[in-house]
């Protein structure tokens, strides 16, 4: 067991109400290990609640415990401690403010999560913060049940894209086959995560599609979305996610990016690569961060402002 590992273990053994949150624009990996925490914190004959800096992704309603969830500005109860899994504190945007003054246990598998307050246990190369948690209860010698197998597999499942991106690794693939055999349905799983998608989502997708500029290299590709059409369609930022990685798909692209701009004068960056560029290097420069092959940021100024700016970016890294 590394030394951080076994701090983290200890907080969690100490610690008797604990508040978990994690990132905004919440994800399959970041909600199903919330869940997965508390179901170990409760193990453990703790006090556990999950708080959300944000609206559920619809796609994400199916998972155990999720009708449990409490929006921030909703909370009231006291806790002595917090677990932050899958961002470094300051993406849990206004929860940061119930528990910048609490001790601090932050699980986290992405590169750009460097430093920060608290107790870390921050491990790049796991291919989910899920990962992490199942090793967590794993070193407990607790078994989980079959709503917190379903949670854990949700969040592999969520941010290897189905077991298809370059951070799927043996362990990985071990412990997803662990998380059936204790009841995870990997195609109930799959249908709740891509295959039951509302029609506006169908409809942006259009639009992203028909939208689509390839530099004349053909290794990156972009497509953009205006605040003003996300917001007719009434979409949860997460239901957006996924549409950048269609943009990948065009064979010879390397550099795949989603610019979508807000009402608040801003514009959501996403980036994704294939094999060579490193793009959370590219996030970093930005003021991001994230992965190897996926990553992003969020600049201020319209759309016309930072897609030449980002582009320009991505085309000197190749």
């Amino acid at each position: 067991m590394s030394p951080e590992l076994e701090r983290v273990i200890t907080a969690l053994q100490d610690g008797e109400r604990w508040l978990i949150t994690g990132h905004t624009h919440i994800d399959g990996d970041c909600l199903g290990s919330m869940l997965a925490v508390a179901w170990l914190l409760t193990k453990m004959g703790k006090e556990a609640f999950c708080v959300v800096p944000d609206e559920l992704p619809s796609c994400l309603a199916f998972l155990p415990g999720a009708d449990r969830l409490v929006r921030y500005d909703q909370w009231r109860e006291p806790f002595d401690r917090a677990v932050i899994v899958d961002c470094e504190p300051e993406r849990t945007g206004p929860v940061y403010d119930l528990i910048k003054d609490k001790t601090i246990v932050n699980i986290d598998h992405h590169q750009s999560n460097i430093d920060g307050p608290g107790i870390r246990w921050v491990v790049p190369s796991a291919a989910a913060a899920g990962e992490l948690v199942f090793r967590i209860i794993d070193q407990l010698d607790l078994e989980p049940d079959e709503a917190c197998a379903t949670c854990l597999y949700t969040a592999l499942m969520s941010d290897t894209g189905g077991f298809r991106f370059s951070n799927t690794s043996a362990d990985t693939l071990a412990i997803a086959s662990r998380l059936v055999e204790l009841g995870a349905s990997p195609a109930g799983i799959a249908q709740a995560l891509y295959e039951e998608r509302p029609f506006p989502y169908l409809l942006l997708l259009g639009h992203v599609l028909s939208s689509i500029s390839l530099d004349p290299s053909g290794r990156v590709a972009w497509s953009v979305l205006p605040g003003e059409l996300i917001e007719s369609y009434s979409l949860h930022p997460s239901d957006l996610d996924g549409f950048v990685h269609y943009l990948r798909m065009i064979k010879g692209v390397e550099i795949a990016i989603l610019f979508q701009s807000t009402l608040d004068g801003e514009v959501k960056v996403s980036l994704r690569s294939r094999e060579m560029v490193n793009v959370a290097d590219l996030a970093a420069q930005l003021g991001g961060g994230g992965h190897p092959r996926a990553a992003g940021c969020t600049l201020a100024g319209s759309l016309d402002q930072v897609v030449p700016k980002v582009t320009a970016l991505a085309l000197g890294s190749l």
